[in-house]
């Protein structure tokens, strides 16, 4: 068995070196015709070279180097008088041993023809007769000359041309890898430069907005009667939030990208209802339309089963599409079709085309269009600033739920996207996930909150948030400190900054569950807040004893949901 390191010329060098050796061979029958050569040299060399050349086509199979080298061992024993003494045995034998050792320069085998040679070449020194029984009466002597010079000159150019085979695959392969290294360097700083631009965007607005609030802030305390209406100063805070958001969207599709390209993707498996989903995808986006002054029609759904899979992904990919249409289209309808075939009583596939009448996809870009970063040129502007991964992010989502998204349509009057994904038809008695019964909004008095959290402006924040809810909290700067806390006072709730000094968060995490702590804490609601949002990290909180997650940056109204989901499931809310 070749190596594997041999793999990527092995079949194409082992076929050119078979059909060579049976060429060459017939080249020499030819050549004894006119010589006047005895039949029994035109049947040895016509059987060698059909040998030969049956083997170009099994270079595929492992037993093929092993009967190349054999058929050479053959062809020298019954040239050389079937290893006879005091012969030139060692002519053969050295290039189809040095033939044999780089065939299998990398494999343990190389040994094993190593030391075939070196016994056929002993013992037919030390026997007075041949070691096999073989006699060529008919051949004259100035022919078996020359098939010793012939086979010795063949064995030595396959050596040779193996081993410049392996010099070539080695420069190709490694130019290959270079050409794999510069692309992917140029990737890398296309997407940087690409990102740089998309985070200083949003960041020159809020940047800007907040300087001019500060500004008309600072002139109020001066005294000075520069006129500010408050439309004005609700627009800037408006742009600051829109900005703030874009800004969210970037970070997220660069994990999603990274998750997707590193394999890290984790799908659920919950009942949903595809017509929620498609209603929850409209309404989101509705508002948006209407400034534009699109219509955004959902097409009827009542035809649509409950099933089972991933909900959020799936709904993700709709977002993506239906945000696409609606940020490329200046006027019109944009329409979403969802059609269920089913394939069996138990599951079917899910298509929702998502079209628009915007300018639709340039010709060079058809092609193009699911890589990532990859924009039209046409429609650069402003307001349809984004990353240019949404659509690479859809198709990679889809295909790992068994699924694609493809361009359906395309013309200058706009694009017709659609995703198609299998699902499993959901049980009629299992309830859908992710509906809840409604949690009351009303103040949480009475609860007493531990917060760990080491940044002074998180801090801030965080009490802000906390004082709209009307709790009574605790602060801990540092892992140190919420382990002394959690040790000598009970709280009703626990929220968690994982990355702290002293002693991170799964160490608190692990400390309020263990002994060490109040009993009242070891069954204490935590909520993570993180901006760790990759999938590993949340396993090892859990793991730890963290109960839910809160992703930074988050609002009050994530905060307040949170918490009261925590504190209904876990403890009544004082």
């Amino acid at each position: 068995m070749i190596h594997p390191s041999a793999i990527p010329f092995r079949h194409d060098f082992l076929r050119k070196i078979s059909a060579t050796a049976g060429f060459i061979l017939l080249a020499f029958q030819t050549l004894f015709v006119f010589v006047g050569a005895s039949p029994t040299v035109h049947a040895l060399f016509l059987s060698c070279a059909s040998s030969f050349l049956l083997l170009t086509r099994f270079v595929d199979r492992r037993w093929m180097p092993p009967a190349l080298l054999l058929i050479c061992w053959s062809l020298v024993a019954m040239l050389d008088e079937g290893f006879g003494p005091n012969s030139a045995v060692w002519l053969f034998l050295i290039p189809v041993t040095l033939f044999g050792w780089t065939l299998y320069s990398r494999s343990p085998l190389r040994w094993v023809v190593f030391g075939v040679s070196m016994l056929i070449l002993g013992l037919s020194n030390l026997q007075d007769r041949p070691l096999l029984l073989v006699r060529l009466p008919e051949m004259e002597f100035r022919f078996h000359l020359a098939i010793h010079f012939l086979g010795a000159l063949l064995a030595s150019i396959f050596c040779v041309q193996y081993l410049i085979a392996m010099e070539t695959a080695s420069h190709e392969a490694l130019a290959q890898a270079r050409e794999r290294a510069e692309k992917a360097s140029r990737a890398k700083d296309e997407f940087l430069s690409h990102m740089s631009h998309e985070f200083r965007t949003p960041l020159n607005a809020i940047q800007g907005f907040t300087e001019l609030l500060q500004s008309q802030a600072a002139n109020r305390a001066a005294g000075l009667d520069i006129p500010t209406s408050p439309t004005e100063c609700s627009e800037s805070l408006g742009s600051i939030r829109s900005a703030t958001d874009h800004l969210i969207h970037i970070v997220d599709d660069i994990l999603d990208l990274s998750r997707l390209e590193s394999g890290a993707i984790r799908l659920q498996c919950v009942p949903f209802s595809p017509a929620r989903i498609l209603e929850e995808v409209r309404a989101s986006l509705a508002g948006r339309c209407f400034e534009q002054g699109l219509s955004l029609i959902l097409e009827s759904t009542d035809l649509l089963p409950k099933l089972v899979g991933d909900k959020v992904r799936w709904k993700q990919i709709l977002l993506n599409l239906v945000t696409n249409a609606v940020k490329f289209s200046h006027h019109g309808q944009i329409r979403i079709t969802a059609r269920w075939t089913e394939s069996s009583p138990q599951e079917g596939l899910l298509e929702v085309s998502v079209s628009d009448q915007g300018p639709g996809v340039p010709p060079e870009l058809v092609e193009r269009i699911f890589d990532r970063c990859v924009r039209a040129a046409s429609v650069e502007r402003a307001e349809t600033a984004g990353t240019g991964l949404g659509l690479a992010i859809s198709r990679s989502l889809a295909r790992a739920m068994g699924g694609d998204v493809v361009l359906e349509s395309n013309s200058g009057e706009g694009a017709t996207f659609r995703v198609g994904i299998k699902f499993s038809r959901a049980p009629s008695d299992i309830p859908e996930s992710g509906v809840y019964n409604r949690i009351e909004s009303r103040p949480l008095r009475g609860v007493h909150v531990l917060l760990c959290e080491d940044n002074r402006l998180n801090i801030r924040l965080a009490g802000k948030l906390l004082e709209r809810l009307e709790v009574t909290w605790d602060v801990a700067e540092d892992g140190g400190i919420a382990k002394d806390l959690l040790r000598r006072t009970p709280y009703d709730l626990v929220l968690l900054d994982l990355h702290m000094p002293v002693a991170d968060g799964f160490e608190v995490a692990a400390f309020a569950r263990s002994e060490h702590a109040v009993p009242a804490n070891r069954t204490v609601p935590m909520l993570a807040l993180t901006a760790d949002a990759f999938e590993e990290t949340r396993q090892k909180a859990r793991e730890s004893g963290i109960d839910d997650f809160l992703a930074k940056p988050y609002t009050f109204e994530d905060l307040s949901r949170k918490s009261r989901e925590l504190l209904a499931t876990r403890t009544p809310i004082r």
